[in-house]
């Protein structure tokens, strides 16, 4: 198999075989991207109403778990470097029915997962309430509407066209957008961390584990185990690896332990952003989960005081017991925005 892999990575353009051309950090941000889905939004929420502060307890089973899967694929990669690894390993040990089987199972299943992300970021933007009055991507069911079918349609032929310009415009065009996925938690947690941490946190509610190792495990399927998987897809580009018998094996495990740290990171800043009052009946419901989120929900509760007034253009802002409408700014001091209330500190 490596001979015929060699042998690929030598063939001039158009002979028929995948050129060669992925390297150590594309491979990387391949299997990253995947595990850095919208899991992050809710898993944190989940995991918590199952187990409590020993979520955290959940996620590091989870990355234990899944991370000897992770090392078996590494190893097989490694062995096998071939296009579609884990579609075709069943054909080369059990022969080419378990091959058929496999290979129309994860096609089906890899041509799912676009479909569900699309939707999934479309009523994610239809929140937005520009968004929502005038383009309207949504029924009041939830479905797509027909903008919401078109805009869909124009995004699954966007990642159409990434996909059949070749693995280099593919691996480039991915790397950009797996750093903005994984930006945007990172800075989740340090903004939440700043606003707000609560350490008594992890003992309310009925204390560090209020559901026994039963809320431990029951965490798992919640959303846990799900957030975690995609380390494999770098094995699928098995045959387009640079070097598949260095390069495999450390970007499916160093895109393991980057997604794992960060969850484990996520669930942390979680539990300590809360407030504690939501806790006092236990971890049923600690949090709403918010149009855009529950890290949203708690940012935007735990902001200081001069941020809801700065940002906010209504009346429900104005500290109360004060006419507004007749404040003029006193000399000096810097003019209001129109329309919205003075920022003062208290």
């Amino acid at each position: 198999m490596q001979d015929a892999g060699g042998t690929a990575g030598r063939m001039p353009a158009g002979s028929g075989f995948l050129r060669r051309e992925v390297g150590l950090w594309g491979l990387t941000f391949v299997s990253l991207g995947s595990i850095i889905g919208s899991g992050w939004l809710l898993g944190a929420l989940s995991a918590a109403q199952a187990a409590g502060p020993a979520s955290v307890i959940s996620w590091l089973l989870a990355g234990g778990m899944l991370a000897l899967l992770a090392l078996v694929h590494a190893e097989l990669g490694t062995a096998y470097p071939v296009a579609g690894g884990t579609a075709r390993f069943p054909g080369f040990a059990f022969g080419a029915l378990a091959g058929l089987t496999a290979g129309w199972a994860a096609w089906l299943q890899a041509v799912t997962i676009a479909p569900i992300e699309v939707e999934a970021s479309l009523q994610y933007l239809n929140n937005i309430g520009w968004v929502r009055s005038h383009l309207g991507l949504l029924h009041a069911d939830g479905t797509l509407s027909p903008a919401g079918l078109g805009f869909a349609t124009l995004l699954m032929l966007l990642f159409t066209v990434i996909n059949v310009l070749g693995v280099r415009r593919l691996t480039r065009s991915n790397a950009t957008v797996v750093l903005w996925k994984l930006a945007i938690p990172v800075l989740t947690v340090i903004v939440v961390a700043a606003l707000t941490f609560q350490p008594s946190n992890f003992t309310a509610g009925g204390g560090f584990s209020p559901y026994g190792a039963h809320g431990i495990f029951a965490a798992l399927p919640a959303g846990v185990v799900f957030s975690l998987q995609g380390f494999e897809q770098a094995i699928q580009l098995g045959g387009e690896a640079r070097n598949p018998q260095r390069d495999l094996s450390r970007a499916v495990i160093l895109a393991m332990l980057i997604g794992t740290v960060l969850y484990i990171l996520l669930q942390i800043v979680f539990i300590g952003g809360l407030d504690p009052r939501n806790l006092a009946d236990g971890w049923t419901h600690p949090v709403g989960a918010g149009d855009f989120g529950p890290y949203a929900t708690i940012a935007a509760a735990a902001a200081p005081a001069g941020w809801p007034c700065c940002c906010t253009p209504t009346r429900s802002s104005h500290p109360p017991g004060r006419d507004w409408s007749t404040w003029a700014p006193r000399p000096g001091s810097p003019t209001r925005w129109p329309g919205r209330a003075p920022c003062r500190r208290r």
